[in-house]
């Protein structure tokens, strides 16, 4: 993108309003084409990118976070259970820059109308989550109480989410920067994971290195999509 050619305030200054943003759906159209992608849904947004869910169950998630792509690079070859499995990650790049496809397996909140009918476990385990990643002594903390009598093996399972992350970033290198409760989700076999996991500080370890060079390029469709 030329910035000389944007126009300017009375200040000389380039005006915000005039520059030109990515276009995600368009961004969403290649990727569809050129990796013949079936979408079936949107499934959600956040700052990191869009979900959407595919024909085969899996799900395609777009994002400009170089670091998440990295992340979700090491877990094609190196599938753990804190993660989805991740089955590959691909590089397109237009004008304003390099965004990734990654296609996954699919993760659904970990609380729904099925396993939590009035809403209570969900608001139980968010108000547990941070006296577990806070190095809270809980033996007399009232609310982990009542938690552990009423869900007690959702909240082991919280508590393993976190003990174990750390434990895996001393061996790998690879950090979650954002590890917040609404990014734990619920795999099919009823394990807890960790679904989303971008803007870390991962890019100098060994691992993401190796990563890094595994991202497959995919050029762009030779026709635009309408």
């Amino acid at each position: 993108m030329d910035i000389s050619k944007l126009p300017l305030m009375a200040d000389g200054k380039i005006d915000p309003n005039s520059i030109p943003l990515p276009d995600t759906e368009e961004r969403v159209r290649m990727l569809e084409a050129s990796l013949g992608l079936q979408i079936l849904a949107e499934m959600g947004a956040g700052i990191q990118g869009r979900c959407y869910l595919l024909d085969d169950q899996k799900v395609f998630k777009i994002t400009d976070c170089e670091e998440e792509a990295v992340f979700a690079s090491h877990l094609v070859d190196n599938p753990h259970v804190l993660f989805p499995q991740v089955a590959s990650v691909h590089r397109m790049e237009d004008e304003f820059g390099a965004f990734f496809a990654i296609i996954r397996e699919e993760v659904g909140d970990l609380f729904n109308e099925m396993n939590d009918e009035d809403g209570s476990l969900h608001r139980i385990c968010r108000i547990v989550w941070p006296f577990l990643t806070g190095g809270y002594d809980l033996s007399n903390e009232p609310t982990f109480q009542i938690a552990m009598r009423k869900c007690p093996e959702d909240i082991e399972k919280l508590a393993a989410i976190y003990r174990d992350l750390k434990a895996y970033t001393d061996v790998t290198g690879l950090s979650v920067s954002d590890l917040v409760f609404s990014n734990i989700g619920r795999a099919d076999d009823d394990r807890f994971v960790i679904r989303d996991f971008g803007r870390n500080t991962i890019l100098t370890s060994e691992h993401a290195k190796k990563a890094a060079a595994s991202i497959q390029d995919v050029p762009q469709p030779s026709m635009k999509m309408c």
